[in-house]
């Protein structure tokens, strides 16, 4: 290991070994497996929340930005004091990185995260599938127009997989409000999805 972490390892009680902090440091010392198993364990959550921030229709450039974050992590990975909050680290990049792509082209910043795709046991017939892409533009809409742009990004990053405490540091809000902001937007989308719902 590198002096660096060997010192920071001997400060701390006990790091997991295959924490964020671990594997990084892992990946510092020339173990290349370290950092694809950073990527394949943050990939798909930061795939969500760029998509969620650029649109559905910017798929390609919400690749690219997690492709940017991860090449970031890369660059600046001899920079990262370990403390936990790796996770918290590339959602920064990304939600940077997403903003800049948004002001370059003029648009309206957007901090939504789309709804889930429905992945259902069965093949639904089409009505089935009529109804989810409905449920989707509903909700979509609903998260975009009924949404502050305080909720919009605390669901976004709810969505995307973030814990209370890691929304609240990226923030800088405490875990209450991001409690708060979660609860009111989970209330304003509620009429969205009472027509899709058996009462």
């Amino acid at each position: 290991m590198s002096l660096l972490w060997t010192i920071l390892g001997s400060l701390t009680p006990f790091v997991p070994q295959n924490s964020d902090d671990a594997l990084l440091a892992r990946y510092l010392d020339g173990d290349l497996s370290a950092f694809d198993a950073l990527v394949d364990r943050h990939e798909g959550a930061l795939m969500r929340y760029c998509m969620g921030v650029l649109g559905p229709a910017r798929r390609q450039e919400a690749a690219d930005v997690v492709q940017d974050v991860f090449l970031r992590v890369v660059e600046q990975a001899h920079t990262y004091t370990p403390s936990g909050a790796f996770r918290s680290w590339l959602f920064t990049i990304a939600r940077n990185r997403c903003t800049d792509l948004l002001r370059r082209s003029g648009r309206v910043i957007h901090t939504t995260s789309p709804p889930h795709e429905a992945t259902p046991s069965q093949d639904p017939g089409p009505d089935t599938s009529l109804s989810v892409r409905q449920l989707q533009a509903s909700l979509q809409h609903a998260i975009e127009h009924d949404l502050s742009p305080r909720q919009r990004q605390v669901f976004a990053l709810h969505r995307a997989g973030l814990r209370y405490a890691e929304i609240g540091r990226e923030l800088g809000i405490s875990a209450g409000s991001v409690k708060y902001h979660i609860f009111e937007a989970r209330e304003r989308l509620r009429p969205a999805l009472a027509g899709f719902m058996e009462v």
